[in-house]
């Protein structure tokens, strides 16, 4: 029995083979783990192989990622205006990956050059220091998001008597980060209208985006922050379609 879930791991995690045992031996013990890694290697050797993976297979119908269409993003940012602090956060998010919660705890701080240092997170209204994966990641950025996400900072206003002096991204009047996600997720969809695309969906938009442009599950479990790479292969190995390797590009095409 390891040595098949070590083979169907493999697959799935092309091309670095597992070498380890003891997670191997312990999740053996586990049927529904084994039925959720086998389906997840099943799906990647197929894409693999050339072929399409059943839409959803291993998955329960109402768990199966959908990431929103290139169209459909182009016109949820045409809601709102160029340099907007709405859009730039939309374009952060479909172009890193990053969780919302993510996105409003970053500083100024955390661009460095052409990568972005995530390293904290809004939770239940505070920002904590700590990932949910417990490690501190760093994403590439495009000089484009680099510099809007500095401009973020010149166009700050706060109410009298308040400041950021700690250089939060996404700041609110009191000069401390916007911390209410469902406001924001609210305010989203009143000014796009059916446009609207959840949050979430544009992180899945980013990892559909670098599978398909030839990253392997390991590194979009590194960029996405998942603890394992089989968490990734299980979300989104039923969108690996048979495209032509490519060079990544995390800049939009339109």
């Amino acid at each position: 029995m390891n040595h098949l879930l070590r083979l169907v791991i493999s697959l799935c995690l092309s091309p670095m083979l597992i070498t380890t045992t003891g997670s191997i031996a312990q999740a053996a013990d586990d049927s529904e783990e084994i039925k959720k890694l086998c389906m997840a290697g099943f799906n990647a050797a197929m894409s693999q192989a050339g072929q399409t993976p059943p839409e959803g297979m291993g998955q329960k119908k109402s768990d199966v990622v959908i990431p929103p269409t290139e169209l459909e993003l182009y016109e949820y940012l045409n809601a709102f205006e160029p340099m907007s602090r709405e859009r730039i956060f939309i374009e952060l998010l479909a172009t890193t990956g990053l969780r919302k919660s993510e996105a409003f705890a970053l500083q100024l701080q955390d661009i460095r050059d052409g990568d972005l240092v995530i390293r904290r997170r809004v939770v239940h209204g505070k920002v904590l220091d700590g990932l949910k994966s417990g490690k501190i990641r760093m994403i590439k950025i495009s000089p484009k998001i680099r510099r809007n996400l500095q401009s973020l900072i010149n166009g700050q206003t706060f109410y009298k008597g308040y400041s950021n002096n700690a250089g939060w991204l996404f700041a609110g009047k009191k000069g401390i980060p916007v911390i209410d996600k469902m406001f924001i997720s609210r305010f989203l969809a009143s000014k796009s209208g059916n446009k609207y695309i959840e949050c979430h969906k544009l992180r899945h938009y980013a990892a559909s985006r670098w599978l398909q442009s030839g990253f392997t599950f390991i590194e979009v479990a590194a960029m996405l922050g998942h603890k394992t790479p089989e968490t990734t292969a299980r979300i989104y190995a039923h969108l690996l379609q048979k495209v032509q390797r490519q060079a990544p590009d995390l800049e939009f095409s339109f």
